[in-house]
């Protein structure tokens, strides 16, 4: 054995083998297994991380299902989730996300019409409720109550006639519990038909 120019005289004087490999086989600390993989015979020391694979190649294709993506545990997700989490994501990143988000529905399929949504942040809901509350008075039309919570209905039904959603002549002003008692609150079935 040469002494490398790596290595003091007093290193060099201590070392007993040329390799690590020689120390290895000659400690016996290990054992002679087969890959699962490849069923080729290797030496496994318990210091090696790789278990029942005979190379890190054959580690990962033991690892990888059917279709070529790695399989990973509910503890590795947990891990991933956690490394992310409170990241600030970019500009770029967002519209590369929503890019690819609208090629997935295209190549899915998606509806061919937009459903509107009954949202309280409409401008023009919003503009007609407060109308409607203006016109009555902020006084329930049934009872006749003030100082309640109010809330505007529709007499023709949002869904069925879109024409009169935003008609002043379609809404009235109710209290709470004389709301819940119209025959088509919350898409409640009127049991008279």
């Amino acid at each position: 054995m040469l002494k490398p120019s790596t290595y003091s005289y007093s290193q060099w004087n201590r070392k007993n083998y040329c390799s690590n490999h020689c120390a290895a086989k000659l400690r016996k600390t290990g054992a002679i297994k087969k890959c699962i993989k490849c069923s080729k015979e290797f030496y496994y020391r318990p210091s090696m991380r790789i278990g029942n694979y005979c190379s890190k190649s054959c580690s990962q294709l033991g690892k990888r299902n059917a279709i070529g993506k790695h399989i990973v545990s509910e503890h590795g997700r947990e891990k991933m989730k956690m490394a992310h989490f409170g990241k600030k994501i970019s500009e770029k990143t967002r519209e590369n996300m929503s890019i690819a988000q609208i090629k997935k529905w295209d190549k899915i399929g998606r509806k061919t019409y937009k459903r509107y949504i009954h949202t309280t942040s409409s401008k023009e809901y919003v503009k007609w409720r407060s109308d409607v509350f203006q016109r009555d008075n902020w006084t329930c039309q049934t009872c006749h109550i003030r100082g309640v919570y109010l809330e505007t209905h529709h007499i023709k039904s949002w869904a069925k006639y879109p024409e009169s959603r935003f008609n002043l002549g379609n809404g009235v002003t109710l209290c709470r519990e004389c709301h819940k008692l119209t025959d088509n609150y919350k898409n409640k079935k009127n049991e008279s038909r």
